[in-house]
């Protein structure tokens, strides 16, 4: 598993939305809606949105991204609780 400084070094879409295909989680789900960046996002409105325009919000606005990700390059799990990361570590192991 490799940590990612996404803050520092971004995330470009295709990264967004390999994570989200990963993932057993929504796309919406990768997003920190209540974070006060997140204010003037449609958060009414996601699920009406869809994986490409939650990774075009994410690119934009990395800090928004939900964290910790644990991601092997196969599964991605959103680590909330962060219990829920001991899954995919011995899954990897």
């Amino acid at each position: 598993m490799t940590v990612i400084d996404y803050k520092a070094d971004g995330l470009d879409r295709e990264e967004v939305l390999a994570l989200i295909k990963a993932s057993s989680s929504e796309a919406k789900a990768f997003v920190r809606w209540k974070d006060d960046a997140a204010k003037s996002l449609p958060a009414g409105k996601s699920d009406q949105l869809t994986d490409e325009e939650i990774a075009e919000i994410l690119v934009a606005n990395p800090a928004l991204l939900e964290r910790p990700i644990g991601y092997d390059g196969t599964t991605a799990i959103i680590g909330r609780p962060p219990e829920a990361l001991l899954a995919l570590v011995s899954h990897s192991s």
